[in-house]
């Protein structure tokens, strides 16, 4: 799996001179390549960053080094700015501390009519799961199952209306969430819509990954697969973790009946 670092928050060292740089382009062929030789020529690193097209512009963000620049920044972003297809030059950052922040807030946008969305650290989320579900034990659990439940159950009508076939429901969602990193892989084991059962095989769920339990903890996954289950199925099911990382399984299993 591949980390996408999004130009929001960095760490500065000692001796680093950062800069964030935000672009609207015409979305013309070269743009990029030209706006990074000026970069390379005046020895600034673009670092990361993200880079999106809506109809005719085109929009880069990004996080530059900029330690090793021979001539006033100011210079190189008038050689940005004469560009032909550049419309637009921002740059700058906000510190604290050796944090250093992007001041320019991008909303980030999911394709296939999806929206906007947001971003939470993993270590943050499981923290919190982990302390919610040790306060509050099995209502913790119940809280978890049923949010997951009806997130499943948006987002498995929403593939529902695409005319999808039920097993590709299904799939569609698994891989969903696999490209939001919720989970490393995963193996559809049994499906069956005559039946209306499905067994499914989750690898490195971020919500079990790291955390010992003796019973099975994917309250929230559950709730999200017991949600697209009663999508597919048209009949509202109950879904259960038969297997548990949190446990010392190899990976986590979910079945509804």
């Amino acid at each position: 799996m591949t980390n996408i670092y999004l130009p929001t928050i960095a760490k500065r060292g000692s001796n680093e001179k950062l800069v964030f740089f935000s672009f609207i382009l015409r979305n013309m062929p070269g743009m990029i390549a030209k706006i990074a030789k000026v970069f390379f020529e005046n020895n600034i690193n673009i670092l990361y960053g993200v880079h999106s097209v809506n109809k005719n512009l085109g929009y880069w963000i990004f996080l530059a080094d900029v330690t090793s620049i021979e001539k006033p920044l100011e210079h190189v972003v008038g050689e940005l700015r004469n560009i032909k297809g550049v419309l637009e030059v921002n740059y700058g950052i906000n510190n604290v501390g050796n944090m250093v922040i992007n001041p320019y807030a991008f909303t980030i946008v999911l394709s296939y009519g999806m929206g906007k969305a947001s971003v939470f650290p993993v270590n943050v989320l499981k923290k919190a799961l982990k302390d919610l579900k040790s306060k509050w034990g099995i209502a913790a659990s119940v809280f978890l199952y049923h949010i997951g439940y009806y997130m499943g159950n948006v987002l498995g009508t929403m593939f529902k209306n695409e005319k999808f076939e039920p097993e590709n429901v299904l799939k569609a969602f698994l891989e969903y969430l696999k490209s939001l990193g919720f989970f490393g892989s995963y193996n559809i084991r049994f499906f069956s819509p005559i039946n209306r059962i499905a067994t499914v095989k989750i690898y490195d769920s971020i919500e079990c990954t790291n955390l010992a339990s003796s019973k099975p903890a994917s309250h929230s996954l559950r709730g999200v697969l017991g949600g697209i289950f009663s999508t597919v199925f048209r009949k509202e099911v109950t879904v259960y973790e038969t297997k548990c990382v949190a446990k010392g399984d190899k990976y986590c299993e979910f079945e509804n009946r």
